[in-house]
């Protein structure tokens, strides 16, 4: 179906095996970025490479790579009442009928 995620979101899962690993190297990271792109991946999982060393090479490949996926959703600007509580401003209530 042309255009299917116009529609609906579109997912992606690794295959649990050893090639997940190399999936994160930075010799293939760009390509996977790239194939991301073009499929218009919305999400990841439930197989996903979570277990990568924090600092490490690949966990920084795969924050990028969870940084390019997805939407992305931007409010021009927040508003907030000159009346609100202190503790309200920094955890304002949010109206889920919206």
């Amino acid at each position: 179906m042309p255009d299917f995620w116009k529609h609906a979101p579109s997912g992606r899962e690794f295959a649990p095996s050893d090639s997940l690993n190399s999936y994160f190297d930075s010799s293939f990271i760009d390509q996977l970025i790239d194939q991301a792109k073009s499929t218009h991946v919305s999400w990841l999982g439930p197989n996903t490479p979570a277990r990568f060393p924090k600092d490490g090479e690949q966990q920084n490949n795969l924050n990028r790579f969870l940084n390019t996926i997805g939407y992305r959703f931007v409010g021009p600007q927040a508003v907030t009442s000159n009346f609100m509580k202190k503790a309200e401003r920094r955890n304002p209530p949010l109206d889920s009928s919206i």
